[in-house]
């Protein structure tokens, strides 16, 4: 075999080589994420709603929303409730032992069991999912009485994987 064959073989050779290691790279990649992807996966958001009697009337938590939700329980003699949604972004159902409001810094907590109806605990949500958890605004509220510091409301989930999540903390204008 002459020189200029031999080039062209080393060539061929480096190009299916080059094409391998792209290959594996992108199949080493696809199977990190199938691994990531996999189980569930919560998502938890903090809201912050009222009861009426035609339902649940609910928003994610922010100091903008306070003032609306508030006219809208005095419109229509609604409580004033807060508490999380939590939304599985899994594969796999999530399973939700249990959830609380915390108080932060102190860590202090109380779990709600004032509104069964619409907090079943444990539940599962089912892959793409969500549900809500709330209780009344006053249980929170009583719990951040209870430190002498000042303290922040958040709420907080037990999954079943033995993982918590922490929401960011509630508006202080719901305690108002």
């Amino acid at each position: 075999m002459n020189r200029q064959g031999a080039n062209s073989v080393e060539i061929v050779t480096l190009t299916i080589a080059v094409l391998g290691l792209v290959i594996a790279t992108c199949t080493f990649t696809w199977n990190v994420t199938m691994f990531r992807l996999q189980g569930a996966r919560a998502k938890v958001t903090p809201i912050i709603g009222t009861v009426i009697p035609q339902g649940l009337v609910h928003m994610p938590a922010s100091e903008g929303g306070v003032e609306a939700i508030k006219r809208t329980a005095s419109d229509h003699g609604g409580s004033l409730i807060a508490g999380v949604q939590i939304t599985n972004r899994g594969r796999l159902p999530l399973h939700v032992k249990s959830w609380a409001f915390i108080s932060l810094p102190s860590k202090a907590a109380f779990s709600p069991g004032s509104m069964p109806e619409l907090s079943p605990i444990p539940c599962e949500i089912a892959p793409g999912n969500y549900e809500i958890f709330v209780a009344d605004v006053d249980a929170a509220i009583a719990l951040r009485n209870v430190a002498t510091a000042p303290q922040k409301i958040a709420c907080k989930v037990s999954a079943g994987d033995d993982t918590t999540h922490i929401t960011a903390h509630l508006p202080q204008s719901l305690f108002d």
